[in-house]
């Protein structure tokens, strides 16, 4: 991950010995990992932070079709007898991510039953990337 590093900040200076050097380039690369942390970090909770969510039933399948800022697709099994309370009322879900920022679960609550969404990308972190990009650019300045 060095070369993400600014250059000015790999540049041996000639009054720094080897190991001063070589300490202050592990000490960058740390703070760079902090940095970029906080920023997938921050990305990700901006992104959702809003959810534009969009639902279309299917009320022989009893299914929803479920679709979170127009990246994330997944259906969501919901009884016919409250579908249409619930598309009024759910307004967002909860997308858990695991280390590697798949998808693992995508939930939400309704009159204190939790639906789960199925069949989503769980990879969907990819398809967002040039939005991140733009963000860890920032940082790197």
């Amino acid at each position: 991950m060095v070369d993400n590093l600014p250059k000015a900040q790999l540049s041996k200076n000639e009054f720094e010995t080897t190991a001063e050097y070589n300490l202050r380039v592990k000490q960058e690369e740390i703070k760079f990992q902090e940095r970029l942390q906080i920023a997938e970090l921050n990305f990700l909770n901006r992104y959702f932070g809003f959810q534009n969510v969009e639902m279309t039933y299917n009320a022989d399948n009893e299914i929803f079709d479920v679709t979170i800022n127009k990246n994330i697709t997944f259906k969501i099994k919901v009884p016919r007898e409250i579908a249409q309370n619930f598309k009024i009322a759910t307004k967002n879900f909860i997308i858990v991510f695991d280390k590697n920022k798949k998808i693992v679960s995508i939930s939400t609550q309704f009159r204190g039953t939790k639906y789960f969404g199925e069949l989503f990308n769980e990879d969907f972190y990819h398809t967002v990337q040039t939005e991140l990009i733009l963000d860890l650019n920032k940082i790197m300045d």
